[in-house]
């Protein structure tokens, strides 16, 4: 990143069930999450995904395919396991 950029988060954390109760609360932002997904797409758009949904997807299907491993790397693993 360049030195003349200025780079700010805001991380904001909040217990929805001081506000409205919980279950209505999951209601509406599934509600909001299905308004979401539901948006017509662009040309070439396959799908509208929300945040960390690929990751998911990824995660659910290595863990039931596996992954590969090196098997120089295995060995490894298996060494540094004695």
């Amino acid at each position: 990143m360049s030195p003349d950029k200025q780079v700010a988060y805001l991380l904001i954390a909040m217990r929805p069930d001081l506000l409205v109760p919980l279950e209505d609360y999951r209601r509406e932002l599934s509600a909001a999450l299905e308004r979401v997904k539901a948006t017509p797409r662009q040309e070439g758009v396959a799908e509208i995904r929300l945040p960390s949904e690929r990751a998911f997807r990824e995660r659910r299907r290595l863990t039931r395919e596996g992954i590969e491993i090196d098997a120089r790397i295995w060995d490894l693993l298996q060494a540094f396991g004695r």
